[in-house]
């Protein structure tokens, strides 16, 4: 009997079970074939039997049941007899599919977080500034002097790296330094009165804020009329929140700063060329003022900066003192005794590393999500790429990279907490002395436990902003060592003004001179004083190689830097006068 033998409900019915079975054509084949053979073999039974054909297949249809079961069952039946090789194939390829699927939604949910920043951190930071009256604050009248400052000139610019390469009277590019320091000079008392204001004052802020004003008024000044439109277009295009804004601050300031302190040390050194002491010394002194105004700073680069001011002016003070020891009048001691250079303890010349902590937390809020409770996950496309320099993690492109890492970085909570940790640990290591082996122990093991790959990329972006603040915390040691020192020189001047002589020792300048002995922080003794048969005194301390080399200024090896090289010792007295 051919299919077509069949008659029509059977028919039917093997279409709608066929149908229903989804399977391979061929396999659709086969279980029509076995239906339509089984019912042909039901049909003749019951045709044997007396039953008419409509009759046999109305029977044989009540007796199949639900064709939907039916087909299910067979397609379950057939799947079970296929090869393990197909079903390897199948089972691999679900897996595969599903991983991928999971993959892209949990890319999606990472690369699709947005932050949710809660704090300002600027307007926190500004806060205790604004409280400051504007009468007592040095920053408008530096911002004026600023903006009337002629810059020098690239000729001299290009010479004047540090305070020992600037030009001295006679030298070839004196007269160039000369005319530059001319131009200027008209600026010196309003840079007096800010030195002598009680607080520095900088507000701080980004491109649309008043620092953003300064920058672009500096860069008019300066001739680059094109960055100066591009500042302004800025500063007037449609609000946008600014990822990372502590990130973003701006600090003109600080270049400025730079160039007045040359300015005021080739002021002296012309006034003394001269004779005027006391044009010379306030102008170092106006210098030293602007140093200490640098070291309120928030920022730690503003902090350095103040420091390096008060290093190089200091060091020029002691020159001055040395060229002039001779015929300092009463007068002219006066001045140097009621100085800002006298007026500050090196006690308050220390770091703040308030900004700096900050600083992480601001790029936390804005790189990762918030999920309410605190924590939240890493945002790929919000990481400050910025801050990472040479290969990206992985050696993979940089958005594949990040990507990827954000799958193993740490989630927000665990990143703030392992911050604080490291962070109470360096803390706890800078404010050891320098001469204590712990100090290195604790800052070498902090910069090690990065070295685990898996170590680092878990806490990456602490890895990248993490500062390490080991020579920063030197740098600054040192310029309250060369404010004691100086003040020490000082008054050992006076002492022999008073005595006909140098002391025997330095504790003969406490109390009357001195509050305290001068303590070389590279040992924790005071500073090494000595004077010789000829009444020459010597005043210097151990430096950075940590051995007393007898008041050498050779150059050797640091001890924490082996590849870097420093004076042997550091000579305060005889100044290098040259």
């Amino acid at each position: 009997m051919a299919a077509t033998d069949l008659p029509q409900s059977l028919c039917d019915l093997i279409d709608r079970v066929v149908r229903r079975v989804r399977l391979w054509p061929s396999e659709k084949r086969e279980v029509r074939a076995e239906l339509e053979s089984h019912f042909r073999e039901g049909l003749i039974e019951l045709t044997q039997e007396g039953l008419s054909a409509d009759q046999a297949a109305a029977v044989l249809s009540n007796r199949f049941g639900d064709p939907k079961l039916a087909a299910k069952l067979i397609r379950r039946g057939k799947k079970r007899g296929r090869t393990m090789i197909w079903k390897v194939f199948v089972r691999t390829t679900v897996v595969v599919v599903l991983g991928i699927f999971a993959t892209c939604g949990y890319a999606a949910w990472l690369s699709f977080g947005k932050p949710s920043p809660s704090v300002d951190y600027i307007a926190r930071i500004n806060e205790p500034i604004e409280r400051i009256p504007y009468q007592d604050r040095a920053w408008p009248l530096l911002r004026e002097a600023f903006l009337e400052f002629q810059p020098p000139p690239q000729e001299l610019l290009e010479q004047m790296s540090g305070v020992s390469r600037l030009p001295q009277p006679g030298q070839a590019a004196w007269d160039l330094a000369s005319e530059w320091v001319r131009a200027n000079r008209s600026l010196i008392p309003d840079l007096q009165r800010a030195a002598n204001k009680p607080a520095f004052g900088f507000v701080y802020g980004n491109v649309k804020s008043e620092s953003g004003d300064f920058l672009r008024r500096l860069l008019e000044r300066d001739g680059k009329a094109e960055e100066a439109a591009r500042m302004a277009e800025l500063a007037e295009s449609e609000p946008e929140s600014l990822s990372c804004p502590l990130l973003s601050m701006l600090m003109p300031h600080l270049r400025e700063f730079r160039n007045i302190t040359r300015f005021l040390i080739l002021n002296s050194r012309e006034h003394l060329a001269r004779g005027e002491f006391i044009e010379g010394w306030t102008s170092l002194d106006i210098g030293h003022g602007l140093g200490a105004h640098l070291l309120e700073g928030y920022a730690l680069i503003e902090q350095l900066v103040g420091a390096s001011i008060i290093t190089g002016v200091t060091q020029e003070m002691r020159a001055l003192l040395a060229r002039e020891q001779g015929d300092i009048a009463a007068e002219q001691w006066a001045l140097v005794m009621n100085s800002h250079l006298m007026a500050m303890s090196a006690g308050t010349i220390k770091p703040d590393y308030t900004g700096e902590r900050q600083m992480f937390e601001d790029v936390v809020q804005w790189v990762f999500t918030d999920d309410g409770t605190g924590d939240g996950h890493l945002i790929p496309r919000e990481f400050p790429m910025d801050l990472v320099s040479g290969d990206s993690p992985g050696g993979l492109g940089r958005d594949a990279a990040y990507a990827a890492l954000a799958v193993v970085h740490a989630g927000r909570k665990e990143t703030l907490a392992k911050h604080a940790e490291l962070w109470e640990k360096m803390e706890d290591a800078l404010s050891l002395p320098l001469y204590d082996p712990k100090r290195d122990e604790v800052a070498d093991a902090l910069e090690k436990s990065f070295n685990d790959p898996a170590t680092r990329y878990r806490y990456w972006l602490i890895f990248v902003v993490l500062p390490s603040l080991r020579n920063a915390d030197t740098v600054i040691r040192e310029s309250a060592m060369d404010q004691a020192a100086t003040q020490t020189v000082a008054v050992l001047l006076q002492y022999r003004n008073d005595h006909g002589r140098f002391p025997a020792a330095l504790d003969a300048l406490v109390p009357a001179y001195l509050k305290d002995v001068p303590v070389d922080a590279f040992d924790g003794r005071p500073l090494k004083y000595s004077i010789d048969q000829g009444g020459r005194v010597s005043l210097y301390s151990i430096g950075r190689n940590f051995e007393d080399d007898g008041g050498s200024t050779e150059m050797a090896p640091e001890r924490n830097r082996p590849d870097v090289k420093a004076p042997a010792d550091i000579v305060y007295w005889p100044p290098n006068t040259d």
